[in-house]
């Protein structure tokens, strides 16, 4: 899979659905890629990056049963970039 930076917050939201469904098929290295990738888009534009971590975890939510794999992505991104609504 051909990973690039996201150019907004949707592509941003996409990407995360995608290191979901890597991390469930057992794809750490794609995980770990994806990782790098959320960090070095979060340094040029964080102010997105955040609106995306928001936005995915508010279709998290409307997911009655949301797959092991999803909570660990959060977890992952949250770590990156910290929580949504933690200012500068």
């Amino acid at each position: 899979m051909f990973m690039h930076s996201p150019q907004d917050a949707s592509e941003a939201v996409g990407l995360m659905w995608d290191l979901v469904t890597a991390l469930e098929n057992g794809e750490r290295d794609y995980v770990d890629c994806g990782a790098e990738l959320v960090q070095l888009t979060f340094v040029q534009q964080p102010y997105m990056m955040r609106e995306a971590l928001a936005e995915f975890e508010r279709q998290v939510a409307l997911d009655p049963a949301p797959a092991g794999a999803v909570s660990e992505i959060v977890e992952t991104v949250r770590d990156v970039i910290g929580s949504p609504d933690e200012t500068f």
